[in-house]
């Protein structure tokens, strides 16, 4: 997610360029051509796979009912000027220069960027901010309405579809089915006992009869149950997080204080647990081996997707853009360092690190190319799409676990406008980092709270392992 939550950049329409890793769909007319920054007239592998498919095909399309989004009736209700007037003090406050105006793209775009910042704002500014993003999301409704009009229209007229056109056609259309998560203040007493770590056998003795300091409590520090939680934590259910990830030895602690403000959980109640890690770890390891190293050297949990290499790649990159190494999207917006909001690309970058294997044949695409990515590794709702068919949904909050992946409606339309990483769980809360805007453990009661729609992918179950 870095940035703000929807980029409607209607390529084919406007520039004839993919979908611009926005959190949700494109936006017309925001961003240089593709022209100017790739080879011109470049088809993605996603793209020239829909090419091939036969002509008749899309006359399905005109035999199922289609559904078009709701758009407002009239102009943004004056109860929405506190609302703005909250969005023009942060503005102030971040020195982002937008004027209240929703014909303009990048204001809409910071509106979404403060909703999905809900955790730093009280009660009564997070119902007027979510309310006024809500509001936001129709108004750009008819933007989606005219351009799935427009690709319709060309197959009631006997032309096909080019497979660019049928890979935007699907990013812009509703999602179908799907189970929300249902909202928990507390997890049952099933949920708390799955989180229970199992017993450890009694750890032998060292070659001089003692034993080291962390195996005192019949486990290793750095041990982790197939849930990426510690094992043998103080209270059973130990986050799948632990004290000095914060810390990580890279320069990456902006904005951790907020955060710890925010999430009181993060830093209570750890001070015992950290001694008996300190304890375990006496071999001159730094702060940065000692709480990235342990879990990256341990077997993959469950199959072949590791949720602790997951989260550990969204604490790196929470705040900061891995150009290096998924620098299509710095590319085609001209070669700047975070002016686009990939909230998307940052959960896919994460999930891929932890082992979800790309998807490149089949029909449905999850992938990343320098060349072009495709929909779902960018595009929340195509992201949301193309899960669907692959990995198990969460019926319950408490049913995420580290390393799962979060979808956000905001205004029950049918339209993914948000993701996000789960990198913690407490007995009070589960925590997701993202971009748009910039949020390492934020509270997923938030958005609850906001009335979003909220959906939930167990990506232990995505590779086909369960």
């Amino acid at each position: 997610m870095g940035g703000s939550l929807k980029k409607y950049i209607f390529s084919a329409l406007v520039i004839g360029a993919l979908a611009l890793a926005g959190c949700s769909n494109d936006n017309v007319g925001n961003a240089p051509t593709d022209q100017n920054v790739t080879k011109k007239n470049q088809v993605s592998e996603e793209e020239a796979s829909l090419d091939k498919i036969d002509p008749k095909e899309d006359k399905k399309l005109l035999q199922s009912k289609t559904v078009y989004y709701q758009t407002p009736k009239d102009q943004a209700p004056k109860v929405h000027k506190d609302a703005e007037n909250i969005v023009k003090k942060i503005a102030k406050k971040k020195k982002v220069n937008v004027k209240p105006n929703l014909n303009d793209a990048r204001y809409r775009d910071f509106i979404y960027n403060v909703a999905t910042d809900l955790s730093s704002l009280d009660k009564d500014q997070q119902k007027k901010v979510a309310n006024f993003a809500k509001y936001v999301d129709k108004y750009e409704n008819k933007l989606k309405n005219k351009r799935i009009q427009e690709l319709l229209a060309k197959v009631k007229a006997g032309k096909k579809l080019t497979g660019k056109e049928r890979a935007e056609l699907d990013s812009l259309l509703p999602i179908k089915g799907g189970r929300k998560i249902a909202f928990q203040k507390q997890p049952t007493k099933d949920q708390l006992d799955k989180k229970q770590p199992q017993p450890q056998p009694k750890p032998e003795p060292n070659p001089k009869g003692s034993l080291n300091g962390g195996e005192k409590n019949g486990f290793n520090p750095g041990d982790r149950d197939h849930h990426g939680n510690r094992r043998g934590g103080w209270d059973g259910w130990d986050h799948g997080t632990h004290r000095g990830s914060d810390n990580r030895g890279d320069g990456n602690n902006r904005g951790d204080d907020n955060n710890n403000r925010n999430n009181p959980d993060q830093n209570g109640n750890g001070n015992q647990q950290d001694q008996n890690d300190q304890q375990g770890n006496q071999s001159g390891n730094n702060q940065g081996q000692q709480t990235g190293g342990e879990d990256n050297q341990q077997p993959t949990p469950q199959g072949s997707y590791d949720p602790i290499k997951a989260r550990d790649y969204a604490y790196k990159w929470w705040n900061k853009r891995n150009n290096e190494q998924y620098g299509y999207y710095s590319r085609v917006m001209g070669g700047c360092y975070d002016c686009w909001y990939d909230c998307t690309n940052f959960v896919s970058q994460a999930i891929k690190e932890g082992g979800i294997k790309e998807q490149r044949t089949g029909g449905t695409y999850w992938y990343y190319s320098d060349e072009k990515p495709a929909y779902a590794w960018g595009v929340a709702n195509s992201f949301y799409k193309h899960f669907q068919t692959r990995a198990k949904q969460v019926r319950q909050l408490f049913d995420l676990e580290v390393g799962d992946v979060v979808n956000a409606d905001f205004d029950h339309d049918g339209d993914i406008e948000h993701s996000a990483i789960v990198t913690k769980v407490t007995a009070n809360d589960v925590y997701v980092t993202q971009h748009t805007t910039d949020k390492k453990d934020a509270p997923l009661s938030a958005w609850f709270n906001a009335g979003y729609d909220v959906y939930g992918w167990k990506m232990q179950t995505a590779n086909g392992d369960n």
